[in-house]
């Protein structure tokens, strides 16, 4: 068989890929190929180059985002003949083989697009970070499952949404759905992902015996500005997309009436961070302003 094509994009963070990589090269049983696009400001890839000699490192010409450095690497495994994507976020690694598992599901069912692993925190050990997924359009599209309820059952589930941290992807099912749109930047471009993949008949799984470790930490919230702005900016374009009108008529009024001013009191008031609140304002005006805007 082809080996898995491993696709992981770096920004400035190039000691966790090669903690990633390292970690894959312990566990993973089914061959596979590292692709590493590096979009930082300036090249930073010096460690993997010296560490990993076989990963193939392509410097993007500008950093587009998330979705698009995953573009440059999926293209580049499809040019080489993958049937097989896995992309990968930097701050993963892993203690086990993860991938046979969710290939085995492909192999089982040939309407499988997508898949994905449990996902635990690295701190607090044990504690999931996403374990499948549920859609609720009314407030505001998908959601992780935090509880282990669909681990404990250990047998793979059809679910609506898989996170950008880690997705298994079927060549043939790219190829009928495209590429992620890059002009999310950064968040939600896993999401309007899935809907593509939905809307384009194929199926998406959780695979409960998949593990896989993410360092985010556990009480990341809004942190920064660029967080606050993309998540305002971006979840407005995938409600407009995606979701029933009638939803997404009412997720506005309520993100008007009621999250807008609740950002001043929770981010100026509370928090001291008036920051925070004009970047939450700016997303959301930016959000409604460009949500007409065609998507690539």
């Amino acid at each position: 068989m082809q080996p898995i094509w491993i696709v992981i994009v770096n920004y400035h963070s190039q000691n966790l890929v090669c903690r990633c990589i390292e970690s894959l090269q312990k566990h993973l049983v089914l061959p596979f190929k590292v692709v590493v696009v590096d979009n930082s400001a300036e090249s930073e890839t010096d460690k993997i180059e010296a560490g990993f000699p076989d990963t193939i490192t392509i410097k993007a010409t500008s950093n587009d985002g998330f979705a698009a450095g995953c573009n440059i690497g999926v293209d580049h495994a499809i040019e080489h003949q993958a049937d097989f994507i896995l992309l990968l976020n930097t701050d993963t690694f892993t203690v086990q083989d993860f991938l046979s598992p969710m290939l085995e599901e492909f192999k089982n069912n040939d309407k499988l697009g997508m898949a994905g692993p449990t996902i635990f925190y690295e701190e607090p050990a044990n504690k999931i970070w996403m374990a499948g997924s549920t859609k609720n359009w009314w407030s505001g599209g998908a959601k992780h499952i935090l509880d282990d309820s669909l681990a404990r059952d250990k047998k793979p589930v059809l679910v609506p949404f898989m996170s950008g941290c880690c997705m298994l992807l079927r060549v043939k099912a790219i190829k009928d759905v495209g590429l992620m749109d890059t002009r999310y930047f950064l968040y939600f471009e896993d999401g309007d992902y899935c809907e593509a993949f939905l809307k384009n008949k194929w199926q998406i799984a959780y695979i409960p015996e998949a593990k896989l470790v993410h360092s985010a930490s556990s009480t990341t919230g809004f942190q920064s500005e660029n967080y606050v702005y993309y998540f305002s900016r971006n979840r407005i374009w995938l409600m407009y997309r995606w979701a029933p009108k009638i939803a997404f008529v009412y997720y506005f009024l309520f993100t008007l009436l009621v999250k807008v001013p609740g950002s001043i009191v929770v981010f100026s008031l509370f928090r001291r961070k008036p920051n925070l609140t004009k970047a939450f304002i700016k997303g959301f005006i930016d959000g409604v302003k460009n949500m007409g805007t065609k998507h690539e």
